[in-house]
């Protein structure tokens, strides 16, 4: 990546949890999975009774755990969920999604593909499975997956956003270019990818692009730091050193007011370099 840090949002959760929002992470998550618990498991498990309801009380309880943060606790409750029911995909989404929360990255992977194995169909487990490749440095196997999603659901903005991100690591910088323009065409108001692309034109050397794309960034975000930031940076570039400086005093007072000394620091660096 070049030196404009890319902010962006993460969303993980799944319909049953809630949603869960993580700031300066990489990518976008969606999740959906069904939430019908207890006439689902009963499904699952039509012979035993008893055992079907043990079993979407120990759904219930994993969710409630994980509310809670207590990932430990839920990936306990859904482990023995799926003991009762292994063919019950929630079970596995949501423990997948408790392990990724709480660091066992490569568990919630075997999770994810437990899933796909069980429903090959499953969007958001292609795309989930993707941001945790795409954690741990796997970026052809991520991008395999936002393909995967894709080819299923070609307009999911998600997919193609977080497809551009692991190209723009592996060096596709064209193709992730493309991603970006698919997600910016099916939702026009996606702040972090026009700021995104905006840093990818300006690595091409489209200083042009990349302060519309910025432009388009805070006219939807007007208190968006990182976008006067960087367009900053692209005015620089393109000479128009007033222009600069005045979207660099405004990022600074803005990483000021929201007391991120690091990037404060950073942008007065970048003052002192015009």
């Amino acid at each position: 990546m070049s030196h404009h840090c890319i902010f962006l949002l993460i969303i993980w959760g799944v319909a049953v949890w809630g949603q869960v929002p993580v700031r300066a992470q990489d990518s976008r998550d969606e999740t959906a999975p069904t939430t019908e618990v207890e006439s689902t498991v009963e499904e699952e498990i039509p012979d035993a009774q008893q055992e079907a309801m043990s079993a979407g009380e120990l759904f219930r309880s994993g969710v409630e755990k994980a509310r809670r943060q207590d990932y430990a606790g839920a990936i306990a409750d859904f482990s023995e969920t799926i003991e009762l029911a292994p063919e019950y995909i929630p079970a596995y989404y949501n423990r997948g999604l408790a392990r990724s929360l709480s660091g066992q990255v490569d568990a919630a992977i075997e999770d994810y593909t437990e899933v796909l194995e069980l429903n090959p169909e499953d969007i958001e487990a292609y795309n989930n499975r993707g941001i945790l490749r795409y954690q741990t440095g796997d970026l052809d196997g991520a991008i395999d997956d936002y393909s995967e999603a894709l080819e299923r659901n070609p307009n999911k903005v998600n997919a193609y956003y977080n497809r551009a991100l692991a190209r723009v690591e592996a060096g596709d910088l064209q193709r992730a270019l493309e991603d970006y323009d698919r997600a910016i065409l099916l939702d026009p108001n996606d702040v972090d990818a026009y700021n995104n692309r905006g840093i990818l034109r300006s690595r091409l050397g489209n200083f042009t692009g990349a302060i519309e794309d910025y432009n388009q960034a805070i006219r939807r975000s007007p208190s968006l730091a990182e976008a006067y930031y960087n367009r900053g940076t692209a005015l620089a570039a393109s000479g128009d050193r007033e222009g600069a400086l005045k979207d660099f005093q405004v990022a600074a007072q803005f990483f000021l007011e929201a007391e991120n000394t690091e990037k404060h620091q950073r942008v007065l660096e970048a003052i002192d370099r015009l």
